[in-house]
């Protein structure tokens, strides 16, 4: 088993239909996933590695257990999740080791 305290960090979050698409250049579905700190940190600390962070995403159809007021129907969905994984080295980029840096956590 890894020690790195960032192995699998996951976020995850909902993906909808979009109902105010109006036009066929406009997405067919939207959603936000929020990124918290320890997933940002993951992805940074992958690129200061020298490799390319990944987000691998993964989603489910899913349908509401209620169904809308307005309609009457149960909303489908697709609920996302998000996992920082480390891609290929970067290539030509080589990690300034001689650089300090600061390793404190990020102050957000």
């Amino acid at each position: 088993m890894s020690e790195n305290k960032y192995d699998n960090i996951k976020v995850d979050g909902n993906v909808y239909q979009n109902t105010f698409k109006s036009a066929p250049n406009q997405p067919d579905h939207k959603g936000k996933i929020e990124i918290d700190d320890d997933f940002l940190q993951k992805l940074v600390d992958v690129r200061k590695g020298g490799k390319t962070p990944v987000i691998d995403v993964a989603q489910w159809n899913r349908e509401s257990k209620n169904p809308n007021p307005n309609t009457g129907k149960k909303t489908v969905y697709m609920w996302t999740s998000c996992e920082a994984i480390a891609g290929d080295p970067v290539e030509g980029s080589q990690v300034d080791n001689t650089t300090e840096v600061d390793d404190e956590p990020m102050p957000f």
